[in-house]
């Protein structure tokens, strides 16, 4: 799938640990086409391996993978910036179309099966689109990343004294109001990612939250990580209550907050794997809460103690 071209730059970034590769055109400016990765570009080290490869050629190639009568839609989501996203499968690729309200072109991603490598297209004239690579950057990543004991989850996430503390739950349960809950009223507290930060499990066996280059309408791309603490589900509720969750309970709270496709049994597989390994290492709360001071004090503590509160 991947093809020589001249007159191309090869762009580095560091994610959570693992490396990514973008080739593109030499007059194309990175930094302006990818402004929330700036922090996160390196240079690669010697024999350093990469997990995903994206290619953004020049103009109009041939070898496009076409949608035929095998192609299938696999789903179809509305994202934060008015943005219609739709994934396909093909017999040997994923392609990932995405446009947006205020932009008539099309653009569109071409995967292999696992995203370790990926073709980004724009249409025919357009010029390349900060948004659009943006997320398919995202989303190849946190595919091909679960092979590799990462996993991106949606999440808002705080640090407090050198440790993460990620808060999941459904959009709209409020977890950036519960974060700026804990910045406001829990001392030295900092945020380390609005919507999407990496957890993995590092060679020695801790389990690491990282900041990435996407955390949804707040702009926080912080390239730091910290030890996880805890995960915590919030739901909303007419009092404050704190429960730890074990087994079945913890995966169910932790599961529709992951970023993996389903229906890849590979990358499923591997996503399961990987939160089976963080449920062994780090406590599983949920927070039914109301937004008010209290509730960052219950969980606070609550977690760093490790037992029910009401």
């Amino acid at each position: 799938m991947k093809r020589e071209m001249k007159n191309s730059q090869a762009i580095y970034y560091r994610i959570a640990g693992l490396l990514v590769e973008i080739t593109l055109p030499m007059g194309v400016d990175v930094d302006a086409l990818l402004p929330t990765a700036k922090a996160f570009k390196v240079v690669r080290e010697e024999n350093e391996p990469v997990i995903c490869r994206m290619y953004l050629p020049e103009g109009k190639e041939e070898g496009q993978a076409e949608e035929t009568e095998e192609t299938r839609l696999l789903s179809e989501t509305a994202g934060v910036f008015q943005d219609c996203t739709r994934v396909f499968e093909t017999p040997a690729h994923y392609i990932i179309k995405t446009t947006y309200a205020d932009n008539p072109r099309c653009y569109r991603m071409e995967s292999t099966k696992d995203f370790s490598y990926s073709t980004v297209r724009m249409s025919e004239g357009g010029k390349p689109s900060g948004q659009a690579f943006t997320l398919f950057l995202m989303i190849a990543f946190a595919q091909t990343a679960v092979l590799h004991q990462t996993i991106l989850i949606h999440a808002s996430t705080v640090v407090k004294d050198g440790v993460g503390y990620a808060f999941l739950g459904k959009s709209g349960t409020g977890k950036s109001t519960h974060t700026r809950l804990w910045l406001n009223h829990i001392e030295g507290s900092r945020l380390l990612n609005d919507d999407n930060p990496a957890i993995r499990v590092k060679e020695d066996g801790t389990v690491h939250i990282y900041g990435t280059p996407w955390s949804g309408k707040t702009p926080c791309y912080k390239n730091e990580e910290a030890p996880l603490g805890a995960f915590t589900r919030l739901e909303q509720a007419p009092m404050n209550r704190l429960t730890p969750l074990k087994g079945y309970e913890a995966m169910v709270a932790l599961l529709p907050s992951c970023s993996s496709m389903r229906w890849n049994d590979t990358l499923y597989t591997a996503l399961c794997d990987g939160l089976e390994e963080f449920i062994k290492r780090i406590p599983v709360f949920r927070l039914e809460c109301l937004p008010d001071p209290t509730a960052a004090a219950l969980a606070y503590n609550g977690i760093n103690n490790n037992k029910t509160i009401m």
